[in-house]
């Protein structure tokens, strides 16, 4: 339908409503929101008209409930109000009795177009699939239809231009963030995970907070990523006056703020006076990189250690020389700073194994497979699968994960232990991680909480007595309760009183008529129901599977508002804690792809506009 069409199409439209050959009318039977917001196109005889018109500036929009539904309707922005005098040409891309079919050749050129921006700009070739090049390049088509054929010199920013409105952007959305962070703070708390790294030389930390909403969703957010001062060493007092400014800008209590990180000795002693809990997945990655460490290792796992190398290095040869390429699944070279990279690196070796051998033997490089063998791999892949998985749940961020802790230590512990026809090398082998998960595993009394706090696990029946107790009493300490009595409160010493049963009367049988005569109390031999707290109120209730299960956690708590206030308050606080420090860890994987080599000058404050706004633009 060409432009000139449209527009007397429009015309025509809304002469007809004037005129009462068409009327409009509320659409009530429909559930949206959007409704609200907009009036339905009628003819005479009710039928619909196949419009809809915006009740603040008359926009008119093409309706179908079964071809178009309401998508254009929620996008729509008011341009203009009924006062005001409509453009002639503000209509011509709503009104259009069906979408305009764009020709392949069409297509096909825009492909090219897509060619040259990879080409001549640099760019890896899946930025067209990218959700930002989608929008930018669906504004520009809503651009053009709205004011025609416009030079794209005219509509394009300057890159300063970009600059400048992302640091305001990012700036209004952290004061709104703020405003968020302090009404979680009187409702609950917060958790805030950091790391540190350097790129091109440059140091950084990212600071990342975590909080449950008044609608209890799990949210988290990068409150900013901050470059440490080049004059300055990376000391605990220097790391703590960051943390500590960032903090403040926010306007946060770093007290009532619980932090998340990996053992570093400079981190860990700038965090010493705030609540800290380490980085469960740092703590079980070095166990691994000790359990397989040359240093100290027994005589039985020599042959293990030689496979590792051996694989690595075979890794190393395939990628060098381009024979990867021939394989039918890539292999991964294992890196110590990224968790998983060993078993990743076996699986992919065991995976290809056979392809490997014969790539080999036709290059006269067999040798390179010795000391690899295929029942070694299985079974150090089997060992290392339940610490791959424990890792990759303790790193969730949709659901609570810190009651998990304390399992996963006592599920690991357990798997560290002989099994029953374990080849000779994988017993020392165990006993090495055993040892060190026991000797590294740091258990906080949080964890435990956080444990009591998931409903299938309440009775904390993985600990002893002596250990639910205390549990038990620092949950009250939190909650704000008095104490409980060690055991049975002594009986009354007084004798049994006498009263005057005055309501016994015509109860019983007896006659109304009756003298009323004195009656014995002896209440106090009575059976008593003893009164509970809340916490023994929740010991006590049974809850169904599925509402205690880790994804309806949440759900649960959030409607044990007059059941449990008391613990619901405290669940806000503490479940919301994360495992791992792994949001700040991903959040520097992103900087990666920022502070590359050609943008090693960028400044520290358009670096932290653009993670903040990334980390709010891809929820």
């Amino acid at each position: 339908m060409s432009s000139m069409k449209s527009v007397m199409e429009a015309k025509e439209i809304r002469a007809k409503i004037k005129k009462g050959e068409l009327k409009t009318r509320k659409n009530k039977r429909r559930r949206s929101s959007v409704w609200e917001r907009f009036r339905e196109v009628l003819n005479a005889d009710d039928s619909s008209a196949g419009y809809v018109i915006c009740n603040a500036c008359e926009a008119l929009y093409v309706y179908d409930s079964h071809k178009t539904g309401t998508s254009n309707m929620v996008h729509h922005q008011c341009g203009t109000t009924r006062s005001q005098p409509r453009l002639p040409n503000t209509t011509t891309s709503f009104v259009s009795r069906e979408s305009k079919k764009v020709p392949s050749e069409v297509k096909s050129n825009f492909v090219d177009d897509c060619v040259d921006l990879c080409c001549l700009d640099m760019r890896p070739f899946d930025i067209v699939s990218g959700k930002g090049f989608v929008q930018v390049a669906q504004t520009l088509i809503n651009i053009g239809a709205t004011y025609g054929a416009v030079d794209a010199n005219g509509v394009i920013p300057h890159r300063q231009t970009v600059c400048d409105r992302a640091k305001q952007r990012a700036a209004a959305d952290k004061e709104k963030l703020s405003e968020v962070i302090h009404k979680v703070i009187e409702d609950g708390g917060i958790a805030v995970t950091m790391s540190t790294d350097e790129f091109n030389k440059r140091a950084y930390t990212v600071l990342t907070c975590h909080y449950i909403s008044e609608k209890w969703h799990l949210e988290s957010h990068i409150l900013a990523t901050v470059e440490f001062d080049c004059p300055l060493k990376k000391t605990s007092e220097n790391i703590r006056d960051q943390v500590t400014t960032v903090l403040l800008n926010y306007g946060v209590p770093g007290e009532k703020v619980f932090f998340v990180s990996d053992q570093g000795p400079n981190i860990k002693a700038a965090l010493q006076h705030y609540h800290w809990i380490p980085c469960s997945a740092h703590i079980l990655n070095t166990v691994l990189r000790q359990t397989f460490s040359e240093k100290n290792a027994p005589e039985g796992i020599k042959d293990v250690l030689t496979l590792l190398d051996n694989c690595k290095s075979l890794v190393t040869f395939l990628k060098k020389t381009g024979v990867v390429a021939s394989l039918t699944h890539t292999v991964i070279q294992e890196c110590e700073v990224r968790w998983n990279s060993r078993v990743n690196m076996l699986e992919a070796v065991l995976k290809t194994y056979s392809d490997i051998r014969k790539l080999l033997e036709d290059k006269g490089q067999l040798h390179r497979m010795e000391g690899i063998f295929e029942e070694q791999l299985l079974h150090l892949i089997e060992f290392l699968t339940l610490f791959k998985l424990a890792i990759n749940e303790l790193e969730g961020e949709k659901h609570p994960v810190i009651h998990t802790v304390l399992l996963w230590f006592l599920k690991l512990s357990k798997h560290c232990e002989p099994k029953l026809g374990d080849p000779s090398y994988m017993v020392p082998l165990r006993a090495r991680a055993s040892s060190l998960l026991e000797e590294n595993m740091l258990i906080t009394r949080t964890h435990k909480v956080a444990t009591f706090l998931c409903p299938r696990f309440k009775s904390l029946k993985m600990l002893t007595p002596e250990d639910r107790w205390e549990v038990m009493r620092q949950v009250r300490a939190l909650i704000g309760l008095n104490e409980q009595p060690s055991g049975p409160q002594n009986a009354a010493e007084e004798g049994p009183s006498v009263t005057n049963a005055s309501s016994a009367a015509g109860q019983g049988g007896h006659d109304s008529g009756r003298a009323k005569k004195q009656q014995v109390d002896f209440t106090e031999w009575e059976d008593e129901t003893p009164s509970m707290d809340e916490v023994e109120e929740y010991c006590a209730t049974n809850v169904a599977c599925e509402e205690s299960s880790e994804d309806n956690l949440l759900s649960f708590w959030e409607k044990q508002d007059r059941s449990f206030p008391r613990l619901r308050r405290l669940a806000r606080r503490i479940l919301c804690i994360p495992a791992t420090s792994a949001a700040s860890e991903r959040s520097f994987s992103a900087a990666g792809r920022i502070m590359e080599a050609r943008r090693n000058r960028l400044n520290p404050g358009t670096v932290d506009a653009i993670l903040f706004l990334h980390s709010a633009k891809k929820k």
